[in-house]
């Protein structure tokens, strides 16, 4: 059994099969030959050295590693002078980090920290909790990890030797995150860095809006949390690639300094920093003279922009993926015709949306022109691999797209797509075009390589009894047909209230995930649209429907639990 064991397909096989059921969270029970076969695994060196750098190569949290220390030195408890029947009550009334946590109860020893390193030298990526907002106080995926872990065990030995090989730091949306202890972490390993929430513990969230004094002193606190975590990623992180940071525009404001010292100091390569709006010109023009070639940014106004081109020429030279998020489509083309890059990107996404206190406003149909225009090059293909435009605007109430202005505006979508021929993600949300089986047949031929298709039609007119030149279920089928690597497929403006007789196919498409808008059905309508697809596509079968959001949603059957309509990446 050693031998075999010791055979690298083997042991790739048994970690397929078992180790996909992470050891913390207990997501599934593991049979008995299940455990059987992994206890005798673990008993035998060779299989132990292959396994265990994939099985803590990306522990669920930090707690999962300190619980790797022998029990007797730590306990997982309530705090004192805790009421535990009314816990979790006073928990979410206060706001505090009263959560039961992990304590020590003994000096650490050389032998815990062996125990240790066991693991933690396997760990790359680590993604760090400390409040959960939407799981109970005594719920076993709760991480509970405060400040007195780092001070306990940086005693015996200093953090940044914990994890040697640590690259990756993840920080997701949680409640009261004080990442201040991250920079603990921090080494010469580290390349990724996600923060998405931040925040000072022990915030009162029932404050008085009107105690000022209060509110500022919290801000305070939040923004010197900042500053010092700013101050050790530029020191204590020299080979940091990576960087998606969350903050307010008014704390990006006031840490100007320490982004552009860490621009300045660091080859940053991607940089995400939202929703903080990116207007500052010093930090542009200093982002601008960087490597950079990943950014996602929020921006009200192209003007910060503008000036930079105006002094040092064309920017971001070796820009190839952008996503912006901006209220206004006129801006966000200002910026664009004032990128060396634009027609070497390999992604770009625009969502036009609400921006502090700047009202997102619906595209015309002369910005959307000038959009298309100005991604269309007449020096050989666009290189976008990736396309997204999307947004919360809707379009006038009295907005009626004449048919020259139609005509127009699918010319100009025409022409884009035949530029970037070798588009995968396709998403456009906020076109004032009719979704008509002409207007399918005018894309289809350019589309030959797109995987995910979002078509969101936006020129309704709810006066109308019934929309006009809706798609039919007949031509969902022929799209499918016509693009032979369709993945994944949204439409919405379809009638189903018409249904045709299925027709035998010989082969069966690429798709995977079909999703479909349409109007109000009775029940016994959906039945019928789902034995259509049945028919049509007998490697399909019909998701749950949500009468609420209109949906019927079809995916291949071996993928049911999988794949959802939302659960591929735009980009």
């Amino acid at each position: 059994m050693h031998r075999a064991l010791a055979i690298p397909e083997l042991q790739l096989l048994i970690l397929n099969h078992i180790v996909d059921v992470s050891f913390e969270d207990g997501s599934r029970t593991l049979t008995v030959p299940e455990h059987s076969l992994l206890s005798y695994g673990l008993c035998c060196k060779l299989f132990w050295e292959a396994a265990y750098p994939v099985l803590w190569r990306e522990p669920s949290s930090l707690e999962c590693l300190i619980k790797t220390f022998p029990t007797t030195l730590w306990t997982d408890e309530l705090p004192e002078n805790a009421d535990q029947a009314n816990f979790w009550d006073q928990n979410i009334s206060t706001g505090s980090n009263s959560r039961k946590q992990i304590n020590f109860s003994r000096r650490m020893v050389e032998d815990d920290w062996t125990r240790f390193d066991l693991y933690s030298q396997c760990v790359q990526k680590l993604t760090v909790f400390e409040e959960v907002p939407d799981a109970g106080p005594w719920s076993e995926e709760v991480p509970r990890i405060h400040a007195n872990v780092f001070a306990w065990m940086s005693r015996s030995r200093h953090p940044s030797t914990w994890f040697p090989r640590l690259a990756d730091i993840v920080v997701p949306q949680g409640w009261l995150c004080d990442i201040i202890y991250l920079r603990n972490l921090f080494n010469n390993s580290l390349v990724f860095l996600t923060v998405e929430s931040v925040g000072v513990s022990g915030i009162n969230l029932d404050m008085d809006p009107d105690d000022t004094d209060g509110i500022e002193e919290q801000g305070d606190q939040t923004l010197a949390m900042l500053e010092n975590f700013l101050e050790g990623l530029c020191w204590l992180a020299p080979n940091i690639k990576c960087l998606d940071f969350m903050a307010t525009s008014a704390h990006l404001q006031q840490l100007q300094s320490q982004m552009i010292t860490l621009v300045q100091t660091h080859e940053l390569t991607s940089l995400g920093i939202s929703p903080a709006l990116l207007e500052d010109e010093k930090l542009i023009f200093v982002l601008e003279k960087s490597p950079l070639k990943f950014l996602n940014c929020c921006v009200s106004s192209s003007q910060s922009w503008l000036n930079v081109a105006h002094h040092v020429g064309p920017l971001f030279q070796n820009l190839t993926n952008l996503a912006m998020k901006i209220p206004r489509l006129k801006d966000a083309v200002e910026i664009l015709v004032h990128l060396a890059s634009r027609f070497s990107l390999s992604r770009l996404r625009i969502d036009l949306d609400f921006t502090w206190n700047v009202e997102c406003a619906a595209p015309t149909n002369a910005e959307l022109l000038l959009l298309f225009d100005a991604l269309v090059t007449s020096k050989g293909q666009g290189r976008l691999r990736g396309f997204v435009l999307s947004g919360m605007a809707d379009p006038p109430e009295d907005f009626v797209a004449s048919d020259h202005e139609q005509a127009r505006l699918r010319a100009s979508v025409v022409d884009f797509l035949a530029c970037h021929s070798q588009l995968i993600t396709l998403r456009l949300e906020m076109i004032a075009l009719s979704l008509d089986k002409p207007f399918l047949e005018l894309i289809a031929p350019f589309l030959s390589r797109v995987q995910n298709l979002e078509l969101i039609e936006t020129c309704e007119n709810e006066d109308w009894e019934e929309p006009p030149q809706l798609l039919t279920l007949d031509d969902i089928v022929w799209l499918c047909f016509q693009c032979p690597d369709l993945e994944n497929l949204t439409l919405e403006g379809v009638d189903l209230s018409r249904i045709p007789n299925p027709v035998e196919r010989d082969r069966m498409p690429a798709l995977r995930c079909l999703g479909l808008g349409q109007l109000p059905l009775k029940e016994s309508r959906v039945d019928q649209v789902v034995r259509y697809f049945d028919r049509t596509f007998p490697g399909f079968q019909a998701c749950p429907l949500d009468h609420l959001f209109k949906w019927i949603v079809f995916v291949q059957k071996a993928l049911t639990d999988t794949i959802t309509p939302t659960s591929q990446p735009l980009l």
